[in-house]
């Protein structure tokens, strides 16, 4: 009967031990598909997978298991990914200590959970906490994992990328001199094509864009971004993002027709994309309308800016860079003579820049000054001449006499002047631009020889022919030599003189 019942016992050992085998490997069939799902960079559908391996883990092992806790650094992991970086933030600063005591502080997950919250001090723009925290970090990584360990290697181009984000010529040196010394190494202890030497050439790229080392950062783009496509892959968040700095990159530079290119492929295939990368998109259309506009291209530009910028009102939270774009946007309806549409743009967003940007900051009086330009064109002149009288001082200050927003905002106000009838006020101000023209421009860039141009007509007007003249003959002299002699704005100065040298002799 002993007999009997020892064998019940062992054969419910064995089913229980088999039981438990079989859950097991379910388990780790689960983190591995959360983490396969991860590396192929869909973070939503890991976030899912990983929250319920965490559930589970921690009804089954409990809360501080060291299981448990490598779920939810997984977690963690894709809620970064997600870009959800306070959220990440919190979870690894929690999570830290825990696996400090259950695993030890140089456990290697333990270092890895350390890195990824410096990862979220990054994203968040606190760059200088991020340094201060890998320059402690990256001695322990060297020594307990090597000083060629991805790891290690990774931590110090981060801790590059940390220094580049810094104002100050020092850490732009510093950075650029890491990023220099980390490339061979890299490539010599993971391979040219790992992903670490890939991240660590991308960030080199970037660190010479920010020095102002357009050249160089162009060529290392152009070098490493078919080996971004063919180890991260064409949709990679890495390689799209780098697309995107490159993009940038050649627009900075002044290859605009190129930069559009770019722009234009990166959208299209982001549009294609599921789930679509709708932040990236946005960007990317946003940044496009800025070349587009140079290019003269005002109603493709004004079509990216619409489908990027957001519907609702402007607002002091939103990013910088959008409420730029919602600038431009207004611009760019002030040159399509759709003067009603930008003051909507303009006038909601003036507040919302000033109190962002600072009353006398050269964002706010260029966003002004459009505002105040779309008024005039409308026929608000009344309204426009005061604010124009009151912002013209407030720039000469801030801007200087002879910077562009200042000579625009001048411009406005002569035009405005002269379109309520005030000519002898008018040719004051035309006068005073024209000579902050010469000194800025030149005697014979476009805008110089319009002001003389215009400053003959209006004296030609009043009647006073000899001061109209030596304007007149200046805008043809100009125009002849800039535009040629079959040009309209050529043959109209031509006219205009001939009408002034007949008007002088019969006087």
């Amino acid at each position: 009967m002993s007999r009997l019942m020892g064998a019940e016992k062992g054969a419910k050992e064995a089913a229980t031990a088999k039981a438990e085998g079989k859950a097991a490997g379910a388990d780790d069939k689960a983190e591995g598909e959360a983490m396969d799902l991860l590396k192929a960079g869909k973070p939503e559908e890991a976030a899912k997978a990983a929250r319920a391996l965490v559930q589970s883990r921690t009804k089954a092992l409990g809360a501080e298991d060291r299981r448990t806790l490598s779920a939810r650094f997984l977690l963690a992991r894709a809620t970064f990914d997600l870009g959800q970086y306070a959220e990440a933030e919190k979870e690894l600063h929690a999570l830290l200590p825990l696996l400090s005591r259950v695993a030890g502080a140089e456990d290697p997950e333990t270092l890895d959970c350390h890195r990824y919250l410096l990862f979220t001090y990054s994203a968040q723009g606190r760059h200088a906490e991020a340094e201060q925290e890998y320059c402690r970090l990256i001695p322990t990584l060297a020594r307990v994992l090597g000083p060629e360990d991805r790891a290690t290697l990774s931590a110090r181009i981060n801790l590059a990328l940390a220094l580049t984000n810094q104002d100050g010529p020092a850490k732009q040196a510093e950075a650029e001199k890491e990023s220099r010394a980390l490339l061979p190494l890299c490539a010599k202890a993971l391979g040219a094509e790992s992903t670490v030497t890939l991240s660590a050439r991308l960030n080199f790229a970037e660190i010479l864009f920010a020095a102002g080392k357009r050249e160089e950062a162009e060529a290392e783009y152009r070098a490493v971004l078919p080996l971004c496509a063919r180890v991260h892959g064409a949709e990679s968040p890495k390689t799209l993002l780098a697309r995107l700095h490159f993009a940038d990159l050649l627009c900075e530079r002044g290859s605009l027709e190129e930069s559009v290119k770019a722009y234009h492929e990166l959208v299209a295939d982001l549009q294609g994309m599921s789930p679509p990368q709708t932040e990236m998109l946005r960007d990317a259309r946003r940044k496009m309308a800025y070349p587009l506009q140079a290019l003269g291209r005002a109603a493709e530009a004004e079509k990216e800016l619409r489908l990027a910028l957001p519907v609702a009102e402007p607002a002091a939270s939103e990013p910088r860079a959008t409420l730029h774009a919602r600038l431009l946007l207004g611009s760019i309806l002030n040159s399509e003579d759709k003067e009603p549409e930008a003051e909507a743009v303009l006038r909601p967003l003036l507040p919302v820049i000033a109190s962002v940007f600072g009353a006398e900051d050269g964002v706010t009086l260029r966003c002004e000054s459009e505002l105040l330009a779309a008024l005039h064109y409308q026929g608000k002149d009344a309204e426009a001449e005061t604010q124009l009288r009151r912002l013209l001082p407030t720039a000469v200050r801030m801007l200087g006499a002879e910077d562009a927003d200042t000579l625009r905002i001048h411009g406005n106000l002569a035009d405005t002047l002269l379109q309520l009838g005030k000519k002898d006020e008018a040719v004051k101000e035309y006068r005073a631009l024209l000579t902050a023209q010469e000194r800025s421009r030149g005697p014979e860039h476009a805008d110089t020889l319009d002001t003389c141009f215009t400053l003959a007509v209006i004296l030609r007007d009043q009647d006073k022919t000899a001061e109209a003249l030596p304007y007149a003959k200046r805008a043809l002299a100009g125009r002849l030599k800039t535009l040629g002699q079959n040009d309209s704005e050529t043959q109209a100065a031509q006219k205009l003189v001939d009408e002034l040298m007949k008007g002088a002799k019969r006087a």
